[in-house]
């Protein structure tokens, strides 16, 4: 059964969705329903910069996070981090279209958004960021439902069929890598097989592997 519902006539600000987007998720994604695609790119702005300038802090005071190893690093991160939300976005935008969603570009996009929320603001923190994943996930798939008028079936595989696709793909290049690495080393044997024996003794064959 499809979720549709009706517009909310209250406008949160970037705090209340926040909060909204951790207690009341439907609230947020009718409130959001109509409001301006630069609202809700000056939110992904803002909550992006909020981990940033909290892991700048903690680097300030010495203290390392998980890809915090220095000032470069944190703002590549959040850059990187923007420009995947575009890529997403853009991805599943196709998905959406093709199981019948009726938004246009900026419905993907607040769902997106506001679902992953959770993510983006407690991702860089152990355990506490899987379950923000985890979280997400489950508010981008109500978020597609709410915003483009699908099933909840349908918005889990408009999330679930990208993702597989990205696994499948990745597989498939570990899979190369590994018969790249094995052609690799049975050519070298076939060649010398006591040099691959005496690399593997003494542990040199990881170097040239590493040279490959």
């Amino acid at each position: 059964m499809e979720e549709t519902f009706g517009e909310s006539s209250k406008k949160l600000n970037v705090f209340e969705k926040i909060f909204h987007s951790l207690t009341h998720p439907d609230e947020l994604f009718k409130s959001v329903r109509s409001e301006p695609f630069t609202s809700s790119f000056l939110y992904v702005l803002i909550i992006t910069a909020i981990p940033a300038l909290l892991k700048f802090v903690l680097f300030l005071v010495g203290i390392k996070t998980l890809g915090n190893e220095s000032v470069v690093a944190i703002l590549s991160g959040y850059v990187i981090t923007i420009v995947v939300v575009f890529i997403a976005t853009s991805v599943y935008h196709v998905f959406a279209k093709l199981f019948g969603g009726v938004s246009d570009y900026d419905g993907t996009f607040k769902a997106y958004v506001y679902g992953f929320t959770p993510s983006i603001l407690f991702g860089w923190i152990p355990v506490l960021g899987l379950i923000g994943l985890i979280y997400g996930i489950y508010l981008f798939i109500k978020g597609l439902s709410i915003l483009h008028g699908l099933s909840t079936g349908k918005s889990f595989l408009v999330w679930f069929i990208p993702v597989l696709i990205l696994l499948l793909i990745v597989t498939f290049l570990i899979i190369l890598l590994g018969v790249a690495v094995i052609s690799y080393l049975a050519g070298l044997y076939s060649q010398n097989p006591e040099l691959l024996n005496y690399l593997n003794e003494t542990g040199e064959v990881v170097k040239v592997l590493k040279k490959m």
